[in-house]
C-alpha cells in the first residue's frame, strides 16, 4: 500500500483493496499527485530556507529532489503538471515574482499537450486540471462572496465569535464542496459511480497524507542502516493506513456510500461546465466593480 501511495506501483495491491478506495472516492490517494509533489519538494525547500539556506540553493536542491523522485513515480500526468508549476513556484520564489497558480497551470497544461495531445482523452490529465482550475479559479471566487453575503447579514458593528479550530474546519469543508462540484460531473463520466461522503472523508484523509508520507520516506531511508529502525519508522504510516481501512470498511456499510449513476454524456458535462465558468467570470465582474 505504501509502495502504491509513494511510488504509483499498485502490481501488489489486491482487488479488495483497490476497490475499498475506489469506492469511497479516495482513488485519488493510489494515484501520485500534486499532494505528492508540494509535500516531497515543498517541504524540503522550506526547511532549507528555515535553516538560512539561501533561495537559489535551497530551490536547486528542491527541484533537485523533486525531478529524481518524478522519475522514480513514471512521471504521470498529474506529477508532470505538478512538478511543472511547482518549478514556477521555485523560480518565483528565486526573482521576488508573485506565483500565479493559474499561468503555472497553463504552462504545464502546453508542455504536456505539446508532448503528447492525447493527454485530452485521459482520465487522470482531465481530473488533475480540472481540480487545479477548481482550487485557483472557482475557489477563490466563492470564498469572497460567501464572506462578503455573510458580512451582509451581521449588524453593523457585530463580528461573530468563531474559533480558529471551527474556522479551519469550516473553511476545508467548503474548500472540498468546490472542488467536488467542479470534477463529480467527471468522475461519472469516467468512473460511472460517485461516492457522496468522500467530501468528509477528505477532511481526515488529506491532513493525515503529510505524516503519513514523512513516515514512509523516513522508514525507507532509516532500511539502509537498519531494519529495527525502518519499522519503528514506518510505524504512523501503518496506524494511518489501518484506520483509513477500518474508517472506509464502516462508510461503505452506510446506505448510499455508493451512488452508480452510468455514463452522462459529453453535452451535460459541458453544459455544467460552462455555468461554472460564467460564476467564475461573474465573481470576477463582481470582484472589479467593488474595488
Amino acid at each position: 500500500m505504501l509502495k502504491a501511495i509513494f511510488l504509483g506501483d499498485k502490481t501488489d495491491l489486491s482487488k479488495e483493496q483497490k476497490h475499498l478506495y475506489e469506492e469511497n472516492g479516495m482513488a485519488h490517494l493510489l494515484a501520485v499527485s500534486g499532494l505528492h509533489v508540494s509535500i516531497v519538494g515543498g517541504m524540503l525547500f522550506r526547511f532549507l530556507r528555515k535553516k538560512g539556506r539561501s533561495y537559489a540553493f535551497s530551490c536547486i536542491v528542491g527541484s533537485g529532489i523533486l525531478f529524481f523522485y518524478a522519475i522514480m513515480t513514471g512521471f504521470g500526468n498529474s506529477v508532470f503538471r505538478a512538478a511543472v508549476m511547482f518549478f514556477c513556484f521555485l523560480l518565483a520564489q528565486y526573482f521576488g515574482a508573485e506565483y500565479d497558480m493559474i499561468s503555472s497551470m497553463s504552462l504545464a497544461g502546453i508542455l504536456m499537450l505539446l508532448e503528447h495531445p492525447w493527454r485530452l482523452l485521459e482520465s487522470g490529465c482531465v481530473i488533475s486540471f480540472a481540480s487545479i482550475f477548481s482550487i485557483g479559479m472557482i475557489l477563490p471566487i466563492a470564498k469572497e462572496l460567501l464572506e462578503k453575503r455573510s458580512q451582509n447579514r451581521l449588524i453593523a458593528g457585530e463580528f461573530p465569535a468563531e474559533s480558529p479550530g471551527k474556522k479551519i474546519i469550516r473553511q476545508a469543508f467548503f474548500a472540498n464542496i468546490v472542488i467536488s462540484m467542479s470534477i463529480t460531473p467527471l468522475l461519472l463520466r469516467f468512473f460511472y459511480q460517485w461516492s457522496p461522503y468522500s467530501i468528509l472523508l477528505n477532511l481526515f484523509v488529506i491532513p493525515a497524507m503529510s505524516p503519513l508520507l514523512i513516515s514512509a520516506v523516513l522508514g525507507g531511508l532509516l532500511g539502509f542502516f537498519s531494519y529495527v529502525a525502518a519499522f519503528l519508522g514506518c510505524i504512523p504510516a501503518v496506524v494511518l493506513l489501518r484506520t483509513f481501512e477500518m474508517i472506509f470498511r464502516l462508510v461503505k456499510q452506510i446506505p448510499g456510500a455508493v451512488i452508480v449513476t452510468g455514463c452522462p454524456p459529453w453535452w451535460e458535462i459541458l453544459f455544467y461546465i460552462s455555468l461554472r465558468l460564467v460564476f467564475s467570470f461573474y465573481g470576477i465582474i463582481v470582484r472589479r466593480v467593488s474595488v
